[in-house]
């Protein structure tokens, strides 16, 4: 979520257990906090489920404009039932600020992933990128855009044996990181130039995010150093990170095309849609070694 939520509650009012938000659902405990908003574990009231309610921090509650981001990105993200996106499954207010009650997933964000273990696996990488491409052509189908695609609004949650991706966050652009106020500029990495510019932009943007994505997933490490926001723009524009190949000495060179096309500092160069991106990314995995004959198309499922 990006602060230590022990750290945050002490600074910040937040719902005690046993809260009744409008005889919905039954506030359980904090389980995480964000720059923009609180998320708490819960028991939904009408219905034999555990839910999670995502709210507007107290204290952001009346920064201007925060309320109708939340509500805008809760309305994108509403639309899309898919089962690689986290359902929406209804909406409230609270004492005059925003929740929205949300499908319960236990699992592990990306960045807490590769802190632990490195780079990932080849079919790892594969499973991940793919399920994070399905769901953002989903959504690009549905004329809306992720905006913010970053390690931690990608979760991974144990699911038969193997585990289920699921991706977070739509429709909330990362504006504190682009504008210079967040706590954690590391954010940015994973922003495209022409987000970072502050121009008009598309779903070209959010196909960039995957390539910062796969960088950060086969190297370890984001594709370009912690900057400001000139200095990350300059670095995109001049094409200064170290390709994937003189990081890890096992990646095919179909893959470092991948992600370069991915990484384009131009929109027009990248992949034209998610589907595009998709057949690339299966493309440059067919070379991987590592991945047994048949186990490819289980992934990709």
């Amino acid at each position: 979520m990006g602060h230590s939520k022990d750290a945050m509650t002490d600074v910040v009012e937040v719902l005690k257990a046993g809260t009744v938000l409008e005889q919905k659902v039954r506030i359980q405990k904090i389980i995480g906090m964000g720059r923009n908003c609180v998320v708490y574990a819960g028991d939904h009231i009408t219905r034999p489920c555990r839910v999670a309610v995502k709210m507007v921090r107290p204290d952001k509650a009346h920064v201007a404009g925060a309320q109708e981001r939340f509500l805008q990105a809760i309305r994108a993200e509403q639309e899309l039932m898919h089962p690689h996106i986290c359902a929406i499954l209804d909406q409230g207010n609270h004492e005059g600020i925003p929740y929205a009650i949300m499908e319960r997933i236990d699992g592990e964000d990306l960045r807490a992933r590769v802190t632990r273990e490195g780079a990932l696996d080849y079919d790892a990488i594969l499973h991940i990128l793919d399920s994070v491409l399905a769901a953002l052509g989903f959504a690009h189908e549905h004329n809306v855009l992720h905006q913010d695609v970053r390690p931690e609004r990608v979760l991974l949650v144990a699911s038969d044996g193997g585990q289920r991706v699921k991706v977070i966050g739509f429709g909330c652009e990362n504006s504190d990181a682009i504008n210079g106020s967040a706590a954690n500029a590391s954010d940015l990495a994973f922003c495209a130039p022409e987000q970072l510019r502050r121009h008009a932009y598309g779903c070209e943007a959010d196909l960039y995010s995957v390539g910062a994505l796969a960088h950060y997933l086969i190297a370890g490490e984001a594709p370009y150093p912690q900057a400001s926001v000139q200095d990350l723009i300059g670095q995109i524009e001049a094409e200064t990170r170290p390709r994937v190949q003189t990081l890890r000495h096992d990646v095919p060179r179909a893959m470092e095309r991948f992600v370069e096309r991915a990484l384009a500092p131009h929109p027009d160069d990248r992949y034209a849609d998610a589907t595009q991106m998709r057949e690339a990314l299966r493309r440059a995995c067919s070379n991987f070694n590592s991945i047994p004959t048949g186990q490819t198309a289980a992934l990709l499922i």
